[in-house]
């Protein structure tokens, strides 16, 4: 048997803990005999304020108002945004742990955001009015109130629903039965008495009162809307709030699951948080739902259908699967935004024939067909389906009178367009660009008065266009003084092309050269044409003809494609062709080499498609064309939106910078793992979802700075990364990556700074301690385990291993003179060398004069807080306290904060400690754990071959 090893501060140490555990049960036995849960914000109440939440929650079956008011501001923990100007400014600085991914993100502190006077001292219960509270209405107050709700206006530029601030009259509820025992709370006015005879009926069947107003201290309306808030998701005891009318939380920080119940709710509007989950059951009375870009991803669940009077729902901007619901029984749906979502399948009938829908967004959806058989429809006035693949013709009965937008661009759409649109009389937009439509344009579109918007490139029309149609409302982008409309700017006429389908203030269709000579039977006699057929004949790009693209060509080509017109004044001369036909001379942001080849492009944050609200329709960004820049070797973009790059990279075989960060990259192209010259890459700040780092990045020999920081990255490093010997810095921070770090790694003799924080990564890291030219290791906020490493590289300056998941002393090796800057917070550590904390050591600044211990500039002592885990630090509350040094709160401590920590060691890290455990029961779900029928703990057993005594108490 292993010998016990403990050291005395070891045994002193959970000693405490032990007796600690004693006598703090109290809560759990009032739980079990009263049979609900106790949320944690009534636990943090001081004994008073708490016997007097338990009594109202026994008596009424539910929380006090207040205490809900309560629950909402205890889950807030400050701003996104400064609010206001702070001397010291990191003092304010918080972090953020997202629930799910693990990932941290800085927010400003501010105890009682909302401004909320809840405290214990000002207890006061529902009978007084809580109505002068930031954000809060109550009762007759808020039939005067503005709220939001969205709408889509038709007279827009059809991209979809907006939320718009409105001024409407809240209307009296119908019928509200109310228990004779809520009169004690609620005060009511004196009309408030129902006489209409089905609601007494209905009332006095259960012994109830029959109500038709709102009491005039009942909170009805809560509007949070934009205060840049930071913390969990409302509690699901909102739901206590039983006359709350309008719940208005979007464009916050707030991330969780929701779930309603039992309300009177009418308007709701999350959008602008982050929704793990929801559950909206029975609202009967719920109008207006508004939940975009909130990150949703499960399919919609089937209580959502279960609200019959819902009017307006946006969950545009989520990444919803599945089939489009039905919506059976939401007869009085008048706008559905569900837009940049994944539903697949077919646009139903049901979903066209519902009785008021007027304004429907599918756009940017996987939605593969529209219903085929004749079916009656009424009302639409806006239909947008942009970006799916819906193939097939268009319903000709969806063109009615009412109809004012109509866009459904990018599709596989075939057929022709519907003489029925001369039946649309009111339509203002109709756009089928960039589909498989064939036919001519139907002369009755002429005769439509109010259309202002035509959309019909990138199709196979054929015939002409009637010159009635080149009006100066049909062609739009232009100055009529220095740029005057021309022809094309509709569409291009057969035999002729451009990129964009049409003609551009500065650039006219170009004439398609197998078509010149012979008008008939040929394949590029459409309008509208993107590009010619043959493209062995005319080449894409080639301004003067002499069949190649030279690099001046392609930079025009570049300010062409990417909204050049929109760029800092500073660089539109490379859109002047004519006066600058040099790329080697007055080009801002080249350098040539003395050759004359064209090396270096640097144009940060010029605006590269800044103009396009539809790039991502169009695929924007780089043009083929960059692949005839042989001679590059420095590409710099960053701060522009690139959304993808050209697989014509692959030809800038000298390249050997790339800085390509904030460019709202969606994925790289394999070709980039091929460029072998490069020297530094940096992809931060983009929107790289999966698993985008190759084995072949081993390739890149010569690969001195990899950054990939901030950009949704997944997946785990390539051991093939260790092939990289002249790797200096590495920076995959803020991503999503997981795994151990490879052994190979171990090669990287010339790293010297690695940044790995807020990712999910685990396992030893010996490895990259003992390299011996790194300086800055920068782990934090991650899941490594186990004893700190007893090796450390002698350069190492800052070392940042805070929140995870380290136990134990701090080694010795840590007292490194080269050492600077030192973060160990959040984890559960027990103590430091002594050495460490001597005077003349100048780590994080040295020691401050806290008063709170020798080595409170390097972990804040138990008992004590901060955000950073070290000075400044500030004692815990009075009844509150923590378990390690350097921690960053003070809690409640029960019986499961103690003994998980404990237990996860002694047991296999995949069977403890349990799931949710601070939510279930010790006594009867714990291992080990033996209770009395007061459920007071009475012993602990552990098997013995179970321990690691040195890992638990060394």
């Amino acid at each position: 048997m292993k010998n016990l090893l403990i050291n005395q501060s070891s045994v002193l140490y959970f000693f405490i803990v032990l007796v600690f555990c004693v006598g703090i049960s109290s809560c759990e036995e009032i739980e079990a005999e009263a049979e609900f849960s106790i949320p944690k914000y009534i636990k943090s109440l001081n004994p008073l304020r708490y016997e007097d939440e338990i009594a109202f929650r026994k008596k009424f079956g539910r929380w006090s108002q207040r205490a809900v008011l309560g629950m909402i501001s205890f889950n807030i923990l400050g701003t996104l945004d400064a609010i206001d100007y702070y001397d010291d400014i990191d003092d304010e600085i918080g972090v953020f742990k997202h629930p799910v991914t693990g990932e941290f993100e800085n927010f400003y502190v501010k105890d009682n955001v909302l401004d909320w006077e809840l405290s214990d001292d000002e207890f006061e219960t529902d009978l007084e009015s809580l109505c002068d509270l930031e954000g809060i209405g109550c009762g007759a107050q808020y039939y005067k109130r503005e709220f939001k709700k969205c709408t889509m206006d038709a007279s827009d530029d059809g991209s979809g629903m907006k939320c718009q601030d409105l001024l409407e009259d809240i209307e009296t509820p119908d019928c509200w039965c109310i228990p004779p025992l809520h009169l004690q709370i609620y005060e009511f006015p004196s009309d408030s008495d129902s006489e209409d005879q089905a609601c007494l009926d209905h009332c006095g069947s259960k012994d109830m009162l029959a109500k038709c107003k709102y009491p005039i201290n009942a909170i009805t309306h809560i509007d949070l809307s934009g205060l840049q808030l930071v913390g969990t998701m409302l509690p699901e005891e909102v739901s206590d709030l039983l006359f709350l009318d309008s719940l208005l939380i979007d464009d916050n920080r707030l991330i969780g699951s929701l779930k309603l119940k039992n309300l009177g709710l009418r308007h709701l509007n999350i959008s602008g948080n982050e929704l793990m989950d929801f559950s909206l059951d029975r609202l009967p009375r719920l109008q207006s739902l508004v939940m975009a870009n909130t990150k949703l991803e499960s399919s919609v669940p089937a209580s959502f259908t279960d609200l019959p009077m819902l009017a307006h729902v946006d969950l545009s901007g989520n990444k919803i699967q599945g089939t489009i619901p039905t919506f059976v029984g939401m007869d009085k749906l008048q706008h559905l935004n569900l837009s940049d979502n994944r539903f697949t399948g077919e646009i139903t009938v049901e979903l066209l024939q519902m009785p008021e829908l007027t304004l429907l967004d599918l756009s940017n959806n996987q939605l593969s067909k529209f219903p085929q058989d004749d079916f009656p429809i009424k009302n639409f006035q806006s239909i947008i389906l942009s970006n799916n693949t819906l193939d097939g013709a268009i319903p000709s009965n969806l063109f009615q009178d009412q109809l004012k937008i109509f866009r459904a661009t990018n599709n596989k759409l075939s057929g022709t367009i519907p003489v029925e649109i001369e039946s649309a009389k009111s339509l203002t937009q109709f756009d089928v660009s960039f589909n498989d439509m064939t036919g001519t344009i139907p002369k009755v579109i002429y005769d439509l008065a109010h259309l202002e918007e035509l959309g019909i490139v990138a199709n196979k029309f054929r015939g002409q266009i009637s010159h009635s149609l080149y009006k100066s409302k049909l062609v739009k982008d232009h100055d009529s003084e220095s740029n005057p409309p021309r022809k094309n700017m509709l569409v291009c006429p057969r035999g002729y092309f451009h990129w964009q389908g049409k003609a551009t203030t500065t650039e006219d269709c170009r004439v398609c050269a197998p078509c010149e000579e012979d008008l008939k039977e040929k394949e590029c006699l459409y309008l509208g044409q993107t590009t010619c057929s043959d493209g062995s004949k005319v080449v894409r790009g080639d301004m003067n003809g002499n069949g190649f693209v030279d690099e001046r060509e392609v930079l025009f080509i570049i300010y062409q494609t990417a909204d050049g017109h929109l760029w800092n004044k500073h660089y539109r001369v490379w859109g002047d062709l004519k006066n600058h036909p040099d790329a080697c001379k007055g080009m801002p942001g080249i350098e040539c080499s003395p050759e004359g080849f064209l090396e270096s492009i640097r144009i940060p944050d010029v605006g590269l498609n800044s103009g396009d609200e539809e790039i991502e329709e169009n695929f924007m960004g780089l043009p083929p064309e960059i692949g005839h820049l042989r001679q590059l070797r420095t590409l710099e973009l960053s701060g522009n939106y690139l959304f993808e790059l050209p697989p014509e990279m692959s030809k800038l075989e000298n390249l050997k910078y790339l800085m390509l960060d904030r460019c709202n990259l969606v994925s790289l192209p394999p070709a980039l793992w091929t460029l072998k010259k490069l020297e530094s890459v940096d992809l931060s700040q983009n929107k790289l979802s999966g698993n985008i780092i190759p084995p072949e990045i081993g390739n890149l020999t010569y690969l001195k700075e990899f950054k990939i920081a901030s950009s949704d990255v997944d997946g785990k490093i390539p051991s093939e990364i260790g092939n990289v010997h002249s790797l200096v810095t590495l920076d995959l921070s803020k991503n999503n990556m997981h795994g151990t770090l490879p052994q190979s790694m171990g090669n990287l003799q010339n790293l010297k700074e690695i940044h790995l924080e807020s990712n999910f990564f685990s396992g030893p890291i010996d490895h990259i301690f003992r390299l011996r030219r790194m300086e800055v290791i920068n782990l934090k906020s991650n899941n490594f385990y186990g004893a700190i490493p007893s090796q450390l590289a002698p350069r190492v300056q800052h070392l940042d291993l805070y929140d995870n998941l380290f136990f134990g002393d701090v080694p010795h090796f840590l007292n490194s003179q080269m050492l600077t800057s030192l973060r160990l917070g959040d984890n559960r550590v027990f103590q430091l060398p002594p050495e460490l904390c001597r005077g003349g050591r100048k780590i994080n600044g040295g020691p401050i004069g806290s008063g709170l211990g020798p080595c409170d500039h390097i972990l804040c002592p138990v008992g004590s807080h901060s955000m950073s885990g070290h000075a400044p630090c500030t004692l815990c509350r009075e009844g509150l306290t923590n378990l390690f040094p350097g921690s960053i709160s003070c809690d409640n401590l029960y019986d499961d904060d103690i003994l998980e920590p404990f237990l996860s060691l002694v047991y296999a890290q995949d069977e403890y400690p349990p799931e949710d455990y601070d939510k279930i029961d010790i006594c009867t779900s714990w291992k080990g754990i033996e209770c009395d029928k007061q459920k007071k703990i009475l012993s602990i057993e552990v098997p013995l071959a179970n321990i690691d005594i040195d890992k638990v108490f060394n």
